[in-house]
């Protein structure tokens, strides 16, 4: 992790890995393996056409190649809303993979995230974890952040959505992240497996 992102603002929380992949076969699963944390693609109002991932799996490290059909974002992630324990069972997951807009630089970008953007979205009613990965290798990674939030249900994601606040949060998402690229999926945690944020 550079000294530069570790003096932003937030909780450094540590290293993570996260691998988004395109199928949920048991082959895929294997390649995961039984301690990772694992969220399923949930069908939702948020889908594109065709979802871009089927799964995300998020984990401390990894090593080795990454395993056919996934995409690996190394990254430091900052905490703004710990983790709430235990998570409801009808508990969702909204993961927001985008990139920085064209001709910004990746420090701009990094400090308008962490210290502007974060604390608008943390104030979304009905949180229940909310964290920012920020990719080692945006190049390698194909995404410069990944940021997770957690809620009680569908609905409650839903209506964090709809609150009031966000509409400012939604509209300063254009000062710095290339809209055109993001990718926003509603998932569901994968049972018995501990998540990671």
């Amino acid at each position: 992790m550079s000294a530069a992102l570790a003096a932003l603002p937030a909780e450094v929380a540590g290293a993570c890995v996260v691998d988004a992949f395109d199928r949920t076969d048991a082959a895929a699963l294997a390649a995961v393996g039984a301690d990772a944390a694992l969220d399923h693609h949930l069908p939702s109002f948020l889908d594109p056409p065709s979802p871009v991932f089927a799964g995300i799996v998020t984990r401390r490290d990894a090593t080795g190649e990454t395993p056919a059909g996934m995409r690996r974002l190394k990254a430091a992630f900052h905490t703004f809303v710990p983790l709430a324990a235990p998570l409801p069972a009808d508990a969702v997951g909204l993961f927001a993979f985008v990139r920085r807009k064209p001709g910004m630089t990746l420090e701009a970008f990094r400090r308008h995230s962490l210290t502007v953007h974060g604390p608008m979205d943390a104030r979304m009613p009905g949180l229940l974890g909310y964290v920012q990965c920020h990719a080692d290798d945006a190049d390698a990674a194909g995404f410069d952040c990944v940021s997770v939030f957690r809620f009680a249900d569908l609905a409650a994601l839903q209506a964090a959505l709809a609150a009031p606040g966000s509409a400012a949060s939604a509209a300063d998402l254009d000062a710095f992240v290339d809209l055109s690229s993001a990718v926003v999926l509603a998932t569901r945690p994968a049972a018995g497996r501990a998540l990671l944020f």
